[in-house]
């Protein structure tokens, strides 16, 4: 799954809620009230969304790669942005 990860205070939920779950002692994850998909992570400063779940992923610019290490072996990430084999940099 593709998530694209954004600074917990520039999301904004327009529709519908969110349930709860406490995964960790770090993390959060959302899921739809309704229907039950996956719908987010949350941490102490962001805000994890699957790009899927998006109304229009193509607005997204995208400035870095994270979790590169666990790429597919036929996902290549050849646009020349910022790699990290893990989580981003501080």
């Amino acid at each position: 799954m593709v998530w694209v990860v954004f600074d917990k205070d520039k999301v904004k939920i327009t529709k519908g809620s969110l349930k709860l779950y406490a995964s960790s002692s770090r993390l959060k994850r959302g899921f739809c009230a309704t229907c039950g998909s996956n719908m987010s992570i949350h941490s102490e400063k962001c805000f994890d969304i699957p790009i899927g779940a998006l109304e229009d992923p193509d607005k997204i610019e995208i400035t870095q790669h994270i979790w590169v290490k666990r790429a597919l072996k036929h996902v290549y990430l050849d646009d020349g942005l910022p790699k990290y084999d893990e989580g981003a940099p501080n």
